[in-house]
């Protein structure tokens, strides 16, 4: 059922970076979302979903034609601030893997 969940994202992301390019380029506003799920995955210990999730919506806010448009600056900062939490959250979701790690070989 989880990973049904995290397909579901990766596709949905997927399919809105396709679109944001050049096609509907308010599908960024979609990777946003998608931003805070995997940082909830990346804290609940799905590193390398929550890894492709951010990479996929890393590429479609840095193509984004809607991003060069300067009368976009609050959804500039909003993606900034969407960015800082998803890194936050899988990095805080690699140190609990660690732990864990270290807890089960003692």
């Amino acid at each position: 059922m989880q990973f049904t969940i995290i397909y579901t994202f990766v596709l949905t992301s997927f399919f809105a970076m396709v679109a944001s390019f050049h096609i509907y380029p308010q599908a960024v506003v979609v990777n946003l979302i998608c931003c805070f799920a995997a940082a909830f995955f990346g804290y609940r210990g799905f590193t390398r979903s929550a890894l492709l999730l951010c990479c996929i919506n890393m590429l479609a806010m840095v193509f984004s034609s809607m991003l060069n448009d300067p009368s976009q600056l609050s959804l500039k900062a909003a993606l900034v601030f969407a960015c800082c939490v998803m890194f936050f959250g899988i990095a805080l979701g690699c140190s609990k893997d660690t732990d864990n790690d270290k807890k089960a070989n003692c």
